[in-house]
This record gives structure tokens, C-alpha cells and sequence, in this order.
């Protein structure tokens, strides 16, 4: 009989131990019973390493599949951006200086650049490259996405801002932050029905020290903040 157990060594440490024991009850000049142990700390180590990296290579493989199939949509979607772009532009021209229809159309030219900045970054995401970090000027992508979303507000719902009085830089991709600003919004009116108050604060925030959580440490000093309730 052959097991493997993991026992703890003297130093402190724990080893894995391949332990097999043979019957010799009935063999003359032995009768007893054999165990015979073994390091094989190692062996189990270097298995580890192999699944582990087994993980890795099938799961850059899904990614690599998606990427591909990606990179297909967001050629389609850019050909139909295309059209949308350069009607908006046109009826942006066309429309009376000042006039609802002027700040319509302006929304529409807003949201279609919007997506393609998102078309951009999908088929970065599929030739495997990062987004581009630059300083960014948050507040004026929270208010650009804020006149996107007054729009689809519905009639009982009530949108309160609060930005502040200064420009607040943050180094990101404006694409990304401007896709998390309208997902916590999309997810706050679909939370709230058709009545309620949407909330929306961006505000600096000093931190004396730093803080730990599951996936990062948040190193102490100014960060910006952003709060969205309903």
C-alpha cells in the first residue's frame, strides 16, 4: 500500500512524504510489517508548477480565442460607427445655434465618439496590447457621461451632482473610466425603477495610511473619489 501524506518537519516546516508499506507478516526470518518513507517535497512542488502553468497556457488560449472573435465585432460595429458619426456631425452643423435640437445632436456625435474610443480599445484588447494611461480630466468625464445619462432618465427620476469647484487630474484610459462611470449609473437607475434620486459625487480624498484589501494595497495619499447612490 503506497500513500502520500504531508507531515510537518522539525525545523517547522511541511513536507510532503511518500510512505508505502509492505506485509511481511509471512516472509520467514522478516514477519513484520515494512514501511518504507519519502521525501518527495519536490516532486510535488514541481507538479504544482506544471498545473499551474497548465492553468495559465489554457486560459491565454480562451483569452487569444476571444480576442479574435472581438477583434471581428468591433470591425463590424466600426463600419456602422461610420455612418453614425457622419450623419451626427451633419445635423450638428445643420441645427440652429443654442437650440435642443443643437444639444441633441450633440449627444449623439458625444455617445458615437464614445464608442468608437470603445471600438479603439476592444481591438487593442485583441492585438493583446494595454489601454493608453494619460492624465485625465475626471470631472469633465463625469459631467460628459452625466449629459448622456440625463437623457434616459426617466420622468421620476431625480439626478443631483456634486464636482468639484477645481479641475481633478487622475492618470487612466478616458475610455474606461468614461465605461465605469455610465455602468454605475446604468446599474443605479435600473436599481432605483422609475422613481428615485441619482446621486453623483466626485470629490479628492486623502488617505493617512495605507490600506489592504483582497486585491491591491492602497498606498496612503490624495486619490479621487467618486460615489454614485440611488
Amino acid at each position: 500500500v503506497t500513500q502520500e501524506v504531508r507531515i510537518r518537519h522539525k525545523d517547522g516546516s511541511w513536507r510532503w512524504v511518500e510512505n508505502t508499506i509492505s506485509n511481511l507478516l509471512q516472509e520467514p526470518g522478516i514477519r513484520s510489517v515494512v514501511m518504507n518513507l519519502r521525501d518527495i517535497t519536490e516532486r510535488k512542488h514541481a507538479e504544482a508548477e506544471r498545473a499551474r502553468l497548465n492553468q495559465r497556457l489554457r486560459q491565454a488560449e480562451k483569452m487569444e480565442a476571444v480576442g479574435r472573435l472581438a477583434g471581428g465585432i468591433a470591425h463590424d460595429f466600426n463600419n456602422i460607427l461610420g455612418g453614425i458619426l457622419g450623419y451626427a456631425e451633419m445635423l450638428v452643423e445643420g441645427a440652429p445655434e443654442r437650440s435642443p435640437l443643437r444639444r441633441y445632436a450633440q449627444n449623439v456625435l458625444t455617445a458615437a465618439n464614445r464608442a468608437s474610443a470603445l471600438v479603439e480599445q476592444i481591438l487593442s484588447y485583441s492585438r493583446s496590447q494595454r489601454g493608453k494611461r494619460v492624465p485625465v480630466e475626471l470631472d469633465r468625464i463625469v459631467a460628459e457621461t452625466l449629459e448622456l445619462v440625463r437623457g434616459s432618465l426617466a420622468a421620476g427620476i431625480e439626478l443631483e451632482t456634486r464636482l468639484p469647484p477645481a479641475p481633478l487630474f487622475v492618470v487612466g484610459d478616458p475610455t474606461q473610466l468614461h465605461q465605469i462611470m455610465m455602468n454605475l449609473c446604468t446599474n443605479a437607475i435600473h436599481a432605483m425603477g422609475e422613481r428615485g434620486r441619482l446621486r453623483v459625487t466626485l470629490e479628492s480624498a486623502d488617505i493617512d495610511v495605507d490600506r489592504v484589501f483582497q486585491h491591491t494595497t492602497l498606498n496612503a495619499g490624495r486619490y479621487a473619489r467618486l460615489i454614485v447612490e440611488d
